[in-house]
């Protein structure tokens, strides 16, 4: 049987563990394995996705096995949930691009490009992105139709 002083030791070297496991821990839920992506009450269909990593407020590398294209009723499926998930949510984006031009499909996004925080769009909607809403404007200077 331990002794108290071991005890406490022991329940205290539990507690920092704890702490640094969380600390180092993302802090964002987990994404689903679907995203549906609206304009209002509309779906943003045949639209191209990308998730684009961030560095400094610059650019720095596109991650290519995250790409893919909306479904008509503007569902994207991710395809690695695992890339997804080991992303610095703080500097990675979802891009979301019309396609009207190349595939001579009907959208609600000509001619735009939106590009979205994740973490933003993690904390406060989850797996749906409307992008009518006000407080994208700042970083897309665009408006779906």
């Amino acid at each position: 049987m331990m002794s108290f002083e071991r005890s406490w030791q022991f329940v205290h070297s539990l507690v920092a563990y704890l702490i640094l496991l969380i600390s180092t821990t993302n802090c964002y839920p987990m994404f689903s394995e679907k995203v549906h992506i609206k304009c209002g009450g509309q779906p943003v269909a045949h639209a191209k996705v990308h998730i684009h990593d961030y560095k400094d407020g610059h650019f720095h590398q596109s991650i290519w096995d995250l790409h893919g294209i909306t479904n008509e009723k503007g569902t994207y499926h991710f395809p690695s949930l695992e890339s997804l998930n080991s992303l610095d949510f703080e500097s990675a984006r979802i891009m979301i691009k019309d396609t009207c031009v190349l595939k001579q499909t009907k959208c609600n996004l000509p001619y735009n490009q939106f590009e979205i925080p994740l973490h933003l769009f993690l904390t406060k909607h989850h797996h749906t992105l409307d992008l009518s809403l006000p407080e994208w404007e700042s970083y897309t200077h665009s408006h779906c139709i």
